[in-house]
């Protein structure tokens, strides 16, 4: 009986194996039940998280710290609409970085908001979900180096990241 139970043990260890399949590839998932929002990412490529001390979200880091994401939820004090939150994001970029927006292309669909900013050193994509009072936002920075790698192209993150947002008082 062992050594049947060690075989069963081998041979799914080889279907493991030769599926590709490592629990180190396992996607995982955060969700926020105060601004009732979830992402599911890479935790190949995201290995250091932290949530925030406020359960506003949660920042995730690659190994090599090329690769930066930020989701989080948060108040919108001033009333303001996707466009001007945008608008602020993109002052703040070029305020407290030294690095030159080249391009930026904002895209809305109703209560959403997508751009890809490419600055002199750094690739920034921006999500935003504008939900009553609240915003989510989703923001991913890869530097050179991170670009070098195909896995860590802001195309190739957005193939594994999904972000889910529910209206307030829905879940």
């Amino acid at each position: 009986m062992r050594k049947r139970t060690q075989l069963l043990a081998l041979l799914v260890f080889a279907f493991f194996i030769g599926s590709g399949f490592s629990a180190a590839e396992a996607p995982q998932r955060y969700c926020n039940s105060r601004y009732n929002f979830c992402v599911t990412f890479p935790t190949e490529i995201f290995v250091n998280k932290e949530v925030s001390p406020n359960n506003d979200g949660i920042i995730l880091t690659s190994a090599e710290r090329d690769i930066e994401m930020r989701v989080t939820g948060y108040y919108n004090a001033m009333g303001w609409t996707l466009e001007d939150e945008y608008n602020e994001i993109l002052e703040t970029i070029q305020a407290e970085s030294r690095d030159y927006v080249k391009s930026a292309n904002p895209v809305y669909a109703g209560s959403e908001m997508t751009s890809t900013i490419q600055l002199d050193v750094l690739t920034m994509y921006v999500h935003l979900v504008e939900q009553g009072n609240h915003f989510v936002s989703l923001i991913i920075v890869t530097n050179r180096q991170g670009e070098e790698k195909t896995s860590h192209t802001i195309s190739s993150l957005l193939d594994k990241i999904n972000l889910e947002v529910s209206e307030l008082g829905d879940q």
